[in-house]
């Protein structure tokens, strides 16, 4: 009896360390991910040539690269004639459901709104809440390898909106890029993992990622940005405020020191941006020249929000 006793507290142990574990090592984003969108030197260039051109005509990427330590090219037009304009995103959210499993209150994605709201701020990107749409005993609950069969069955004018699927998927959330499809295409948007979204009174999600960091990650792939980690130490996230890291940080980082830092060039790991894989309790910023570069992809790429 004794025994049994025994064996049974080290199989409780074992399962809760297995647990933690499995939760705080959680992908955000599918394994292949990284793989299967990598981007050429030239490509990123240009991309960059874009945001220096958008600072002669636009304010806030102007001030987003003085604040990364560059210096803008000159401007015919005079400050005030600079734009500020703030670019806001309708969201819909799909959620699916398998019975009662999958169901989230709508105080949940008004508080994901605005975890969104302050995250892009500074980028003068919004989001506003427009309707949620529930789909009972779905087959696309479980919606893993069924993402793009559920995006063309259920999405809603992509030019217009940012389409948000809320499903049961083994990773936390997927996004496409900008550049992937044409701007009206239903395959545009998020796939997000229905235990991801901020905690509310009835709803009990990831204890990791229960403060809606997921979603803030994904709209950044959404925008354009890659992981601080891609490519390792040769940093080919292309991002020129962002250290280089040599893997994907887990956990909460952000609470231990010495700082991680795993590659030997200069800066520690951006364990604390938004598009790293931190816990959300160590998530809170993007640089400014993610910001710019999400602004300036918007301008080029979501026509139908302008």
């Amino acid at each position: 009896m004794f025994k049994a006793i025994i064996l049974f507290t080290i199989a409780i142990f074992s399962w809760n360390i297995i647990s933690s574990f499995g939760d705080i090592q959680r992908p955000r984003c599918p394994n292949d991910f990284d793989e299967k969108h990598k981007m050429t030197k030239e490509r990123e260039n240009e991309i960059y040539d874009d945001i220096l051109n958008l600072s002669k005509s636009d304010e806030i990427v102007r001030e987003l690269l003085i604040q990364s330590g560059r210096v803008p090219p000159q401007s015919t037009l005079r400050g005030n004639e600079l734009s500020v304009t703030v670019y806001t995103f309708p969201v819909i959210f799909h959620v699916f459901m398998s019975g009662a499993i999958g169901s989230v209150p709508e105080e949940s994605f008004q508080k994901q709104i605005t975890a969104m709201n302050v995250a892009y701020k500074r980028a003068g990107i919004m989001f506003s809440f427009d309707s949620i749409k529930t789909y009972e005993n779905s087959n696309y609950f479980n919606c893993e390898n069924n993402e793009d069969a559920m995006k063309m069955a259920t999405g809603v004018s992509n030019e217009k909106y940012l389409n948000v699927w809320v499903c049961n998927p083994s990773y936390l959330g997927m996004a496409t890029f900008p550049w992937e499809y044409d701007e009206t295409s239903k395959l545009h948007g998020l796939v997000l993992s229905y235990l991801t979204l901020p905690t509310s009174p009835g709803y009990t999600p990831y204890e990791n990622f229960n403060e809606g960091d997921t979603l803030v990650h994904e709209v950044g792939h959404f925008l354009g940005l890659f992981h601080t980690f891609q490519g390792g130490c040769k940093s080919k996230d292309f991002v020129k405020d962002t250290a280089p890291e040599r893997s994907p940080a887990y956990g909460k980082p952000c609470l231990k020191k010495p700082a991680r830092d795993t590659c030997s060039s200069k800066g520690v790991d951006p364990i604390t941006n938004f598009m790293d894989y931190t816990d959300d309790f160590c998530m809170d910023n993007f640089t400014p020249l993610q910001n710019a570069r999400m602004r300036s992809m918007l301008l080029k790429y979501k026509k139908g929000i302008q």
